[in-house]
């Protein structure tokens, strides 16, 4: 209401909606959902829908997806620049980001085989600044796995951790890059 400089009756008038249902549905119990049209209305006359409109202009953005990370299974990372192929992006992705799709189910229940997560490739972060974070991260061993990143025992490695697997302790890694969006409409 702040953003349209309007109170709820004049933005409800404007709208073409009776103001006590605009005041209703804006209460803490709303007793009915409002209809399509009245939501439409509403978000015209707030000019919520031209922001929508500027949005979904993106909707169409595609980001790379590099292959597969390891969760359970052991991934080789494979090195390059080239996509196997390019996939829908979140809204709010920005350059740089780009998407593996997960192998293995030692994340479940909060990543399941087949889920397409999305990180930055720009954004390579050290173990530290990952710390307690989901991340993917690629090892000195080739290998790339999506896990949480703890403090390891020696300095300068991490503990990756599983949610139902045993950890990899005393990692060292070639790069750590937090997971930004998950996809899980692919799943297995």
């Amino acid at each position: 209401m702040d953003k349209t400089g309007k109170d709820p009756t004049n933005l409800a008038r404007l709208a073409g909606v009776v103001p006590s249902t605009l005041t209703r549905l804006m209460g803490d119990n709303p007793t009915s959902a409002p209809t399509y049209k009245t939501i439409m209305a509403v978000m015209s006359a707030a000019g919520i829908i031209d922001v929508l409109r500027s949005n979904m202009q993106d909707a169409s953005k595609k980001v790379p997806l590099y292959g597969d990370v390891g969760a359970g299974q052991r991934i080789t990372r494979v090195d390059g620049d080239t996509p196997l192929e390019f996939v829908n992006a979140p809204l709010w992705a920005e350059a740089g980001t780009c998407a593996l799709i997960v192998k293995g189910d030692s994340m479940f229940p909060a990543y399941w085989e087949g889920d397409i997560i999305y990180f930055d490739k720009g954004n390579m972060v050290p173990f530290e600044d990952a710390l307690y974070r989901e991340c993917v991260v690629a090892l000195d061993t080739d290998e790339l796995f999506l896990k949480q990143v703890t403090p390891g025992i020696t300095p300068g490695t991490a503990t990756l951790v599983s949610y139902n697997a045993p950890p990899i302790r005393d990692a060292v890694a070639r790069w750590v890059s937090p997971v930004t969006f998950v996809d899980r409409r692919f799943r297995k």
